[in-house]
């Protein structure tokens, strides 16, 4: 074949592949419109066929938001779900978040007929995904990779769960996507990343905090430490003042009772666990210290509902027996080790890289070593599923990148549950949490791995050369 023959083939084939990858942009953008409208529009048959429960429990844990508030007004404690202001529901589930998210986010929806404002929140939460994939797509070098990155920010069986039962929890994939981004950033050397970094942060600490077990090592490493230290100081700061105003805490019982709770942690766990008390509030529950007590009631917790899908459910349910609870710690020991390593990084930007992945381990932990984890819970898998497409986009880290992507993937897919139905057994409990348990082990190994391998041991070597 002449040159002028293979530079012609070698121009129709890039012509043909960028025509593909054209034609599969259009196609990405017309499934996250029809994925869109399955998520407001929830079928009642889709409900019932892929998750427990189907329809019955919609908005289950949307109620107790706008009640919160409501609460507040009429003078009663925000945490007094269940006796206080009706509003929704049944059924309904308790409050449990910051006493701040009550009083910033709240008010926007509770003074709405009750379908609208579930509808609402609804949109709120699809809007809140959507620009979770917009802040990835803005990363990403490709229009294929910022396609992908808007279409996997909303795709998923566990935002359709998220979406059904009306929970917070996408303001926290928000935080996890800000403070992901915002690493990212810093590692690129841009400034901006600071910013993103500490409004996640805040938005993690003020709904729900996933990332504390990360403060340590972003006050440890230079680069983050003025950040972290300021989001720190804001956060007791609001949260002293949601305890001690009477105002925002009108079913206080008093400051010293509040000190001795804390460090009482077996009555903590003995009398203040909604689920021992059969949904059943003490007075202690209905002060707002409630949301940092609730960490140490469940700290010990374990539940075999068909709808947790953590690693303790899991091997359990195949062991047939409860496992020692110790074991289920040490993915989260062993994360945290690897956390106090970063600080020893001396390349800034390896340092900040190592700081990224050290946070997505860190995430990953609450997975394996957290007993009830539900299944729309999962959808904070998705900022790491969007860091392993703006990664490959960029060609780093590709081999490992991949992996985020695929296990990002396949926990987006249904859970076996279709194939049991309400028929499902005990003994089937394991197969059907096995389609998200197991990628979160292989995301843990493959992060651990990369952050070991590529960042911490050269370092440890370095500085073993040179002492």
């Amino acid at each position: 074949m002449s040159e002028q023959a293979t530079v012609a083939v070698a121009r129709q084939t890039s012509r043909s592949f960028a025509v593909s990858r054209n034609s599969l942009c259009k196609l990405l953008g017309y499934l996250t419109g029809f994925w869109v409208a399955v998520l407001l529009l929830q079928p009642q048959w889709l409900l019932g066929t892929f998750f427990w429960g189907g329809s019955s429990a919609h908005g289950i844990d949307y109620w107790c938001i706008p009640r919160g508030f409501l609460n507040l007004l009429a003078g009663q404690s925000m945490f007094d779900t269940f006796a206080g202001v009706q509003f929704g529901g049944p059924p309904v589930t308790w409050y449990l978040g910051h006493p701040v998210f009550v009083l910033l986010v709240a008010p926007w929806f509770a003074f709405f007929r009750l379908e609208l404002s579930l509808w609402l929140w609804s949109v709120a939460t699809v809007v809140i995904l959507g620009c979770v994939g917009w802040m990835f797509s803005r990363r990403a070098s490709s229009e294929l990779g910022k396609s992908a990155c808007i279409f996997f920010s909303v795709f998923g069986f566990p935002a359709l769960d998220l979406l059904s039962s009306g929970n917070m929890h996408g303001w926290l994939v928000l935080a996890l996507a800000l403070t992901v981004v915002g690493l990212f950033d810093l590692s690129r050397g841009v400034r901006g990343g600071r910013r993103e970094l500490a409004a996640g942060l805040l938005i993690s600490l003020f709904s729900k905090p996933i990332l504390l077990f990360a403060l340590p090592m972003l006050l440890l490493v230079r680069q983050t430490r003025k950040t972290t230290a300021l989001v720190i100081a804001v956060y007791v700061l609001v949260s002293l003042l949601c305890v001690l105003v009477p105002w925002l805490n009108p079913a206080s019982v008093g400051l010293q009772r509040e000190i001795a709770l804390f460090f009482d942690p077996a009555y903590v766990r003995g009398h203040m666990n909604v689920y021992n008390n059969h949904f059943v509030l003490t007075a202690e529950m209905k002060d707002n210290a409630i949301h940092w007590l609730n960490l140490v009631a469940q700290s010990d917790f374990y539940w075999d509902h068909i709808q947790i899908f953590s690693l303790s459910a899991f091997l359990n349910g195949l062991a047939g027996v409860q496992l020692p609870a110790m074991l289920y710690k040490l993915p989260l020991l062993a994360a945290l080790l690897a956390s106090f390593c970063v600080p020893l990084v001396r390349d800034e930007t390896a340092r900040m890289r190592a700081a990224m992945w050290a946070t997505v381990l860190l995430l990953l932990t609450f997975f394996l070593s957290y007993n009830t984890v539900w299944e729309y819970q999962y959808t904070a898998v998705i900022p790491v599923l969007l860091l392993g497409i703006v990664l490959l986009d960029h060609g780093m880290d590709e081999g490992n990148a991949r992996w985020l992507v695929v296990c990002g993937a396949v926990i987006s897919l249904p859970s076996l549950y279709f194939l049991f139905g309400e028929k499902i057994t005990i003994g089937e409990f394991a197969w059907m949490r096995s389609t998200r348990v197991l990628p979160i082990c292989a995301l843990y190994i493959v992060v651990a791995c990369t952050l070991w391998r590529r960042y911490l041991w050269p370092s440890l070597k370095r500085s073993r050369q040179v002492s």
